[in-house]
């Protein structure tokens, strides 16, 4: 009970801005390209 709060402890060190801008960036490009796929598919 006494290091439980070590459990919940997040090791994993926040994302700069810059980082964070790229991964957004991508995963917007991702979902771009999966939608156009998507739409694609549905008219064949």
């Amino acid at each position: 009970m006494e290091q439980a709060a070590s459990v919940f402890a997040s090791s994993v060190k926040p994302m700069s801005l810059k980082e964070s801008e790229a991964k957004q960036a991508e995963l917007f490009e991702q979902i771009g390209r999966l939608k156009m796929e998507l739409e694609w598919l549905k008219k064949n």
